[in-house]
């Protein structure tokens, strides 16, 4: 019976001028894609503009092969996403969650007709502000669209409702014949009539978010990037290069059943969690690729409370071929947050120090942190240098805000945690 039905469906679901024209259509697009990669994938990612997610896997397929995709920018970027030469892509306004056609179209047009935009207030001043309104402005500043004239997000945000108001009150003005006879202070050293006022940049974890929740995915940077220099002597491989240190067959063996697995370490920032009742799937991205974990019951049980989506974690597993994406996935049997990771897998803490230091400071820092790493301290003057190991009562928990506050002392001219490999820096 059910040979039956494939044989029905066969009469038309595999008839030959289908099959021809999808045959047709498949190397006319793999042809484009081989000789034109950059304005082949500009096509393809404005075709689904308005699907977050399968732009954010074009990208991710853009740059696989080998393409720079360029930040949206308000003296850039058109509506759709655009190819400047064979491997550049500029991000389309378009795919900015929030940002209408219509207000973009206007300001490109804007653009072309009478130049470049100087800086927030000149794009307010001369763009339709009646087809932007305030929140169209600060999502375009969260995704990095006014970066290129003015970096500071967190500033721009802070000064846009005063910019706002002097640009209305100046077209109000124009549109009634009236000119200001009086101004106020400049803005960023021009001429402008604004108050700026200069505050802190976001630091990189909110910035980031800030793109993540505009564009769907982190166009300048990735949280894991902090954490890299702790996580590297620890995961077994970046993500992208689990080809490399699995040393098992990709495919099932001739007899039958799953390849092989093997132990694996790996670290990443929790994309998605699709909880069951007994089970959980997460989705790891280190910037290099993405690896699905699965976590059973028992793990489950025991590390459910830390799979929170855009938290960096480390997994211990089973590693194995994933026959459905042609990457790997792993079988979770311990999860760990870089903390607990990073403390586990340190075998010491190190600093140099001189003649400056603040003992006291130091001390009350390093009992503070009491754990099971040792402490080694390279202490120098302009006769001699020694490196010497504290006592006991000085081991630490050695972990990265450990090492910030350890700089942050005075006389400590370095502090790092040793992994197996470091201890010969004691020597």
């Amino acid at each position: 019976e059910l040979f039956e039905l494939i044989e029905k469906f066969a009469g038309y679901g595999f008839n030959k001028s289908h099959s021809a024209a999808y045959a047709l259509s498949s190397y006319q697009t793999a042809w484009l894609k081989a000789h034109y990669p950059a304005h082949f994938m500009a096509a393809v990612m404005s075709s689904d503009m308005d699907n977050t997610d399968k732009v954010v896997n074009f990208i991710d397929d853009a740059k696989s092969l080998g393409l720079e995709i360029k930040p949206p920018s308000i003296n850039a970027s058109r509506y759709e996403f655009v190819a400047t030469d064979a491997r550049t892509v500029v991000y389309g306004l378009g795919a900015i969650k929030g940002v209408g056609r219509a207000a973009v179209e206007n300001m490109v047009q804007t653009r072309e007709e009478s130049g470049e935009y100087s800086d927030l207030l000149d794009f307010c001043r001369r763009a339709d502000m009646s087809k932007f309104n305030r929140r169209v402005l600060e999502t375009l500043i969260t995704a990095g669209a006014f970066d290129q004239v003015t970096p500071n997000r967190a500033a721009l945000i802070h000064n846009l409702p005063r910019i706002l108001q002097v640009a209305e009150q100046e077209s109000r003005d124009r549109a009634s014949g009236q000119i200001g006879l009086f101004g106020a202070v400049q803005s960023n050293g021009g001429s402008d009539p604004v108050t700026w006022e200069n505050v802190p940049e976001w630091a990189d974890g909110e910035r980031l978010k800030g793109e993540r929740n505009t564009l769907g995915l982190y166009l300048t940077g990735h949280p894991i990037n902090p954490f890299l220099p702790y996580l590297e002597p620890i995961a077994s491989a970046r993500l992208g290069e689990l080809g490399g240190f699995y040393t098992g067959p990709m495919t099932r063996p001739e007899g039958g059943g799953r390849p092989p697995s093997q132990p694996a370490i790996l670290a990443g920032l929790i994309l998605s969690v699709r909880r069951r009742e007994t089970s959980a799937f997460i989705v790891l991205d280190d910037q290099t690729a993405r690896v699905e974990c699965a976590v059973f019951r028992g793990a489950l049980e025991e590390y459910g409370s830390l799979l929170i989506k855009d938290e960096v974690i480390v997994v211990e597993g089973q590693l194995s071929p994933d026959e459905y994406s042609g990457g790997f996935s792993l079988r979770a049997s311990r999860i760990l947050t870089v903390d607990h990771a990073v403390a586990e897998y340190a075998r010491g803490f190190h600093m140099e120090v001189d003649a400056q230091l603040d003992v006291s400071a130091l001390k009350s820092l390093l009992q503070r942190c009491g754990g099971d790493s040792p402490t080694w301290i390279k202490y120098q003057n302009k006769r001699a240098s020694a490196t010497i190991r504290l006592g006991s009562n000085y081991m630490v928990s050695a972990t990265p805000s450990l090492e910030v506050d350890a700089r942050s002392i005075s006389g400590v001219s370095s502090a790092r945690i040793l992994y197996a490999s470091d201890l010969h820096a004691t020597e």
